[in-house]
């Protein structure tokens, strides 16, 4: 009698681990279908201040961003100084063929290293034909810790990036990938 109770508490455990592996990797499988496989990597991106009409347009950021196959976002920002904080976390997914959807949120502090809020950009991307650019649109405000927009938000523009590679091209096309300009940018408040 035991030794039948043994084996069916045993089913039971195998028939559960079974069902449950199933379910887990039914939702990776929904998950993994909102997503864009293409997207996934790393990216320079600038983010610019109204319409980009090419260079010389002004950039509200320059980033190093970073997309996983699990649906984050992880963005550096080179135009906002680190004391301010510099670094966002994200979620996309996918909205259209070839497009996401990325909702973005970072901590924001006063050159004082103060806590100040939140800063928060809405962005929809969509990759280019050959799989290594994408552009877009966004918008970004600063949220105090009260939930009142601070003054000079929102801020909306065109965003333009190129995928970041294993393999460098010449050196100046690595530095130009880099390099940060010293100009054209309007003074504002902490974000990524």
């Amino acid at each position: 009698m035991n030794t039948k109770r043994l084996a069916g508490a045993l089913a039971f455990a195998v028939l559960a681990a079974v069902s449950i592996g199933y379910a887990t990797a039914t939702e990776r499988d929904r998950d993994s279908s909102h997503r864009h496989p293409q997207f996934v990597g790393m990216w320079i991106t600038n983010f610019y201040i109204g319409k980009f009409y090419g260079p010389g347009t002004a950039l509200f950021d320059r980033a190093i961003q970073q997309f996983s196959s699990d649906g984050n976002e992880l963005m550096n920002s080179g135009l906002f100084p680190p004391v301010v904080s510099a670094v966002c976390f994200g979620a996309w997914k996918a909205s259209g063929p070839k497009t996401i959807k990325v909702r973005h949120i970072g901590w924001s502090y006063t050159l004082n290293n103060v806590f100040e809020g939140t800063f928060r950009m809405n962005s929809i991307l969509t990759l280019g034909p050959d799989g290594d650019t994408f552009s877009g649109t966004y918008t970004a405000d600063a949220v105090d810790a009260n939930g009142s927009v601070l003054p000079g938000s929102p801020v909306e523009g065109d965003i333009r990036s190129t995928r970041f590679e294993v393999e460098e091209g010449s050196a100046a096309d690595a530095r130009s990938t880099l390099e940060m300009p010293s100009s054209g940018r309007p003074a504002r408040r902490s974000g990524c």
